[in-house]
């Protein structure tokens, strides 16, 4: 055990009642108040599942300045657990006093294994799943999380077949055959503002390629 295991845990000033199996937060590797190694090896040890995305890079502000790089950190207990225990986690790991406000309850775990790579958003840098870090995935969370992507990519690939083999630039003509032959396809596209938006693009390239080749 490291000697920051051995501090005793910050008092939190109300005890806090909500309780989710998942954290997260973000972590910066020029921070002069912890070491993300340091958080991450010692979180390893305590035998905690945990995934890390790969350095956030090449994220921009909306001013379009960049950000500073950073990691995302997403941690899965077997049971719903308060903010305050996992804030406890993180201050025993290595997190400073000062810095345990970066700790949040996690609504969604899948929606944020998601955005380890800024899946749902389009607008923003993408980044490679192959570069997710996993840890002691004890009850296969992750991986079930990784097997939903696999699906998800699947699907997409099947999806953008009909668009071909359809050959419809009309959404609205690709949902009515998927409402009446593809039922789970068009759940999946009705539960997801972000894939209708890429099987859009994907129809709007498909009919600038036709333009292309009538002139």
């Amino acid at each position: 055990m490291s000697k920051n295991s051995a501090r005793n845990p910050p008092k939190s000033d109300e005890e806090k009642v909500e309780t989710k199996k998942y954290a997260c937060c973000i972590l910066y590797p020029d921070s002069n108040t912890y070491n993300v190694d340091s958080i991450i090896s010692e979180l390893a040890n305590q035998h905690i599942s945990f995934s890390v995305s790969p350095i956030h890079d090449r994220d921009i502000k909306e001013d379009g300045s960049p950000k500073k790089p950073h990691y995302h950190l997403l941690v899965a207990y077997p049971n719903a657990t308060t903010l305050n225990n996992f804030c406890n986690l993180f201050y025993v790991c290595g997190l400073q006093k000062s810095d345990l406000h970066i700790v949040q309850l996690c609504y969604s775990g899948l929606g944020y294994f998601r955005y380890l790579t800024h899946k749902d958003n389009p607008e923003k840098a993408q980044y490679d799943d192959n570069e997710i870090r996993i840890f002691n995935d004890y009850n296969g969370i992750f991986e079930k999380f990784k097997k939903t992507e696999k699906d998800k990519t699947d699907n997409l690939v099947r999806i953008f077949q009909l668009v071909d083999e359809l050959d419809t630039i009309s959404f609205h003509t690709l949902m009515q055959y998927l409402m009446l032959n593809e039922v789970d396809l068009f759940k999946m596209i009705t539960s997801s503002s972000a894939l209708a938006i890429c099987i859009k693009e994907y129809q709007r390239s498909l009919e600038y390629d036709k333009k292309q080749l009538k002139e």
